[in-house]
């Protein structure tokens, strides 16, 4: 049984149905006109429904107190509900992050993972033996050279 039926059997319409498929999965929305009085019954299974194969997002139902007129004595004041659904992918991820397929970026991801992995490496051995030769240079030419200069102008 779906959507449409139980609408039907609860004597009401869908008025509009706006349903889309993007990346393997479908979302979209339905707004139906179900009697008032019917109105929480309709959500509920509508909701049962659409949970065995994907996911409700949102349901807004909107009732309006409905008098009817003089010449529409029989009209049954409606309850207009909108049913947002997206339909669950067997890959989580994949609605999280989309796929962008990119050939050029392939290509060279394996050359740029190889960049970076030096850049890291000589950041993180380059730089300390960069600084400890610096200090051992200037430790010898502040410290060093002019103790050893005045040392051996004396003899």
């Amino acid at each position: 049984m779906g959507i449409e039926d139980e609408t039907e059997n609860l004597n009401g319409y869908i008025e509009s149905e706006d349903v889309t498929f993007t990346d393997d999965a479908w979302n979209g929305e339905i707004v139906s006109k179900i009697p008032q009085n019917k109105s929480l019954q309709y959500v509920f299974k509508v909701r049962n429904l659409i949970s065995e194969n994907g996911k409700v997002v949102s349901i807004n139902t909107n009732i309006k107190d409905i008098t009817p007129t003089s010449g529409a004595a029989t009209l049954k004041p409606l309850a207009q509900i909108r049913v947002t659904l997206r339909e669950l992918s067997d890959k989580p991820w994949q609605l999280q992050w989309p796929t962008i397929d990119l050939p050029l970026f392939n290509a060279i991801a394996p050359f740029l993972s190889y960049f970076f992995m030096w850049i890291v490496t000589g950041i993180i051995i380059g730089l300390p033996a960069y600084f400890t030769i610096l200090g051992l240079v200037l430790f010898i030419d502040r410290a060093l050279k002019p103790m050893a200069t005045k040392l051996f102008k004396k003899t």
